[in-house]
């Protein structure tokens, strides 16, 4: 039974929003805040479990929630075509796909 005074609202659109809110938040707000920075990207990720959202590699670290800035919180080099992103917060390193390639092994 629907309640008219409580419309249904499909949380996962709510969430997408709030997560995107806040890792833009953690983008704008790292120079000034760092540890602000970093708590916008916890709560983004809690908001993301809580509503199993898939919030992929390549936003923020991992290892230290620092949100990936290119040329700032990130060095990326390329090796042996996939590319290697290297945290400048803390050091972590991740491998990631170059563009228009597909992980795995090539059928030869």
């Amino acid at each position: 039974m629907k309640n008219a005074k409580h419309p249904t609202v499909d949380l996962s659109k709510v969430a997408k929003g709030r997560i995107d809110y806040l890792l833009g938040l953690a983008r704008q707000k790292w120079v000034q805040a760092p540890a602000l920075s970093r708590r916008y990207v916890q709560l983004a990720r809690k908001i993301a479990m809580r509503h199993r959202i898939r919030l992929g590699n390549r936003l923020f670290c991992k290892e230290c929630n620092a949100p990936f800035i290119h040329g700032r919180t990130v060095k990326s080099r390329t090796i042996r075509g996939s590319v290697k992103w290297v945290c400048t917060a803390c050091g972590g390193s991740r491998t990631v796909a170059a563009k228009g390639q597909k992980r795995g092994k090539s059928a030869a």
